[in-house]
């Protein structure tokens, strides 16, 4: 049983390296491939927002937000919920729902509008922040 967990923990670090690799090389179709793959062993989630965000990248809005719903729905206490909520404003705005594209920033503590207004042109030219960046409220 130990051993079938490390290779299975050793696969999903595999695959998940892999996944990156890929995004990194713009190889988005191949990543979410990899990501999904990696999912079928165990899903973290980091990594599963992660996946989120690619979709996000790769115009596939409403599969990133079924994602983040899901997450959401299984109503997990996560340091990252921050990054859950932004990443569904950034994915109703690419579907041109504004009122919900703000909801979700104001959810996810983006209160300062000049970070809205980041993320929005971001996302007008088909960015977004870094997976890893840290949403924090700005006091003003």
């Amino acid at each position: 049983m130990f051993f079938k967990k490390y290779r299975d923990n050793k696969k999903y670090e595999s695959l998940i390296k892999e996944a990156n690799g890929l995004r990194e090389n713009g190889k988005m179709d191949e990543a979410i491939k990899k990501y999904e793959e990696a999912f079928e062993i165990k899903i973290m989630s980091f990594d599963y927002i992660a996946l989120a965000f690619m979709n996000i990248d790769n115009g596939s809005y409403n599969k990133a937000i079924d994602m983040l719903n899901a997450l959401i729905e299984e109503n997990l206490d996560l340091p990252a919920m921050n990054d859950v909520y932004f990443a569904l404003g950034l994915a109703y705005y690419g579907l041109n729902n504004l009122e919900e594209a703000i909801k979700n920033f104001k959810k996810a503590n983006v209160f300062n509008m000049v970070m809205i207004a980041i993320a929005l042109a971001l996302n007008l030219y088909g960015l977004t922040l870094p997976v890893n960046y840290k949403v924090e409220k700005i006091n003003t």
